[in-house]
């Protein structure tokens, strides 16, 4: 009886470790195929940074190519597709993590890295970067070629199993189609009381006949301009924006922190550029550019140069779909740009009493947002339907969002940086606002009304927000460092909605 039990137990015990052998091997696998990944990351910043800056000489094509011999590795592919369908052999946290990331990023890439996308793509911001002064004369085929890029987007995600290339980008990115449209209602229901409200004062005190998008437009410029944030004089913005980071406790890092001033293409103001992480970003400001736009990207900066995590594919390269969480990555740049709106900050560095501090309206603010959802859903409307009328479609989420009474002629132009470079992107900016506040709220909750002051911020956000990269989810990360999931309704509640 003893032996023909030893018999299965010895059976098991040789099949757990060939597994654990197989495992082993995959892991050293990957860790290699993983250094040819940042390597690969540093080449494309290096591009970006050509791009922008007008330095370098290197084939603006060649991390694309490098990224898709990659990528179409049957080793890798094989592998990740095995390892993400039996993740149960796993019994490594971390490793798990690595093969959800390489699944998104060679997902994406079978879309985005096709060579016929990729050449329109290219086509297209050649020609919103050109400084041609007859280049309007070339409008209406770039919309073309655009409307033609969508399409395809559209049909290489739905070979894939995605509805379209908007639900793609964003289940790739980690925001569940559901949880999007969540946030789109929340904003939509929690902002239209006071929206209609100030129509129908707007409608009385101005004895309008109907209301048009340029009757509410002031309200959108107002919150735009209030949040922009105090001016500093620019012979100082940049000792300031070191000196506001050493408060907070940060070693500023002037090898791994570059900033360049220089007109940037239509549609930017401010790009912030990954070279390597942690090491070396690199920024680049119109001359016109805000103070805390500006602490905006360094703040890009301070959350990258603070990674510790040593797997590329966990460190946030934004190269390729799937990298990282696009609302995350600019909230994490908000909670720095954010310190510029406290009270204190701007009572000592602006030198700005309470009442010189511009304070925003929930009627200004609603405005601002609901203008917004007209953009983010017109965007992902599009996707439902290529084809489709863009002037009707923009119509009806303007009477849908602004509750507008008379139609217009126009719609926003797809050749441009925002549809064509950072495609599904623009709830990310409203997403990490909350983000933003939330975080602040727990640095006040944690170390009082002087956070913007204390040393130990930074090692907060360190610790809790910048140093795991990517390992772990984004709601998880919100969790560990505020307690709360994120907070939309105590958001809105502290607007005065």
């Amino acid at each position: 009886m003893k032996k023909h039990l030893l018999l299965p137990a010895i059976t098991i015990w040789m099949l757990f470790i060939s597994c654990e052998r197989d495992v082993e091997n995959f892991v050293q696998f990957l860790n290699e195929k993983e250094q040819t990944y940042e390597e690969i990351c540093h080449l494309a910043g290096e591009v970006a940074w050509q791009r922008f800056s007008g330095e370098g000489t290197i084939d603006k094509d060649l991390p694309d190519i490098r990224f898709q011999s990659l990528f179409e590795n049957d080793t890798l592919k094989k592998y990740i597709d095995y390892y993400h369908r039996n993740g149960h052999l796993i019994k490594n946290d971390t490793l798990q993590r690595r093969v959800e990331l390489w699944h998104r990023m060679l997902t994406g890439a079978q879309v985005n890295l096709d060579p016929e996308i990729r050449s329109l793509e290219h086509k297209i911001i050649a020609w919103v970067d050109s400084k041609d002064p007859d280049k309007n004369r070339q409008t209406n085929e770039m919309e073309r070629l655009a409307l033609e890029l969508l399409r395809l987007r559209n049909e290489k995600a739905h070979a894939l199993g995605f509805e379209n290339y908007a639900e793609m980008t964003l289940e790739l990115s980690g925001i569940q189609p559901d949880w999007f449209h969540h946030l789109i209602t929340t904003i939509d229901s929690l902002t239209l009381p006071v929206y209609r409200k100030n129509l129908d004062s707007l409608r009385k005190s101005n004895q309008l006949k109907s209301i048009q998008s340029q009757d509410v437009q002031s309200l959108y410029f107002k919150y735009y301009m209030a949040r922009i944030g105090p001016e500093i004089d620019k012979a100082n913005s940049r000792a300031l924006m070191i000196k506001t980071v050493e408060d907070l406790g940060f070693a500023w890092q002037e090898d791994a922190m570059h900033m360049l001033e220089k007109e940037l293409p239509e549609g930017l103001s401010g790009e912030g550029i990954t070279i390597k992480i942690p090491g070396d970003f690199r920024t680049v400001f119109t001359p016109d550019l805000s103070f805390k736009n500006r602490m905006h990207e360094i703040g890009h900066g301070l959350q990258l140069q603070s990674v510790k995590i040593h797997y590329p594919i966990l460190k946030g390269y934004d190269w390729n779909l799937g990298g990282d969480n696009a609302g995350w990555a600019e909230a994490m740049a908000d909670v720095i740009a954010r310190f510029v709106e406290n009270p204190k900050w701007r009572a000592k560095y602006a030198k700005q009493k309470p009442l010189q501090q511009i304070e925003v309206t929930p009627a200004e603010m609603a405005a601002y947002l609901r203008f917004q959802l007209v953009t983010i859903m017109f965007e992902w409307h599009l996707y439902q339907d290529v084809q489709q009328d863009l002037v009707t479609l923009n119509n009806k989420l303007m009477r849908k969002y602004l509750l507008v009474e008379e139609d217009g002629s126009n719609a926003p132009k797809l050749a441009s940086e925002l549809f064509i470079d950072y495609p599904m992107f623009l709830y990310a900016y409203t997403m990490s606002d909350i983000i933003s506040w939330q975080i602040h709220q727990a640095l006040d909750t944690r170390f009082g009304a002087g956070y913007i002051f204390d040393p130990g911020t930074a090692n907060f956000l360190i610790t809790t927000l910048f140093q795991d990269g990517e390992l772990y989810p984004w709601e998880q990360r919100l969790q560990r460092a505020t307690g709360k999931k994120l907070d939309m309704a105590g958001y809105f509640k502290a607007h005065g909605f």
